[in-house]
């Protein structure tokens, strides 16, 4: 079993435990293999994402929205700013990039890097259940969505280090519904 992870976020005052996942762990042949299993500080995120899911007769869907630049399948994301929480950051982003609203999970789903190199961004991902879907959002005119089923959504995705991430969301998603 992999240690808790403390998130603690100086500048945002934040602090909360999560497990760890793969994605955080170390890479292969880094000394910090060599520590000790113990709770681990990460950094707070530069990003929060949410993934939207809901229930339906065949299971649980995600809703993916298109990103504005290349129009690959992403999950809703945004900057974290000063003065907001990264589940915050998620919920609002889901609305403004996909057009609903729901209730925002409190434990991230993982984290994962955008980008590459230095200027990569590092993102918390959260689940959001939606209970409201709007006709038009703000960004309704340069994106489009789509309800996947959960475990298909890994796939559809072009952001290799979201996979992972998506994956889980699919477990956990599968210890949510009822059936």
């Amino acid at each position: 079993m992999s240690p808790p992870v403390l998130l603690a976020g100086p500048a945002r005052g934040v602090s909360y435990v999560v497990q760890m996942i793969e994605a955080d762990r170390p890479i292969p042949g880094s000394p910090a293999l060599d520590l000790p299993e113990r709770p681990r500080v990460l950094l707070p995120p530069d990003q929060a994402a949410a993934v939207p899911y809901r229930v339906r007769d065949g299971g649980a869907e995600v809703l993916l929205v298109t990103s504005r630049t290349r129009a690959r399948w992403i999950v809703p994301k945004g900057a974290v700013e000063r003065g907001a929480t990264p589940p915050e950051t998620a919920r609002a982003e889901a609305f403004e990039e996909a057009g609903v609203r729901g209730v925002i999970r409190p434990n991230p789903l993982g984290r994962y890097h955008h980008g590459r190199g230095r200027r990569a961004a590092l993102v918390e991902v959260y689940l959001l259940h939606v209970t409201d879907e709007a006709g038009a959002w703000p960004e309704h005119d340069d994106r489009a969505r789509r309800w996947v089923p959960a475990p298909d959504a890994a796939a559809e995705v072009d952001v290799a280090g979201l996979r992972p991430v998506l994956r889980r969301a699919t477990e956990v998603l599968a210890a949510l519904d009822p059936r």
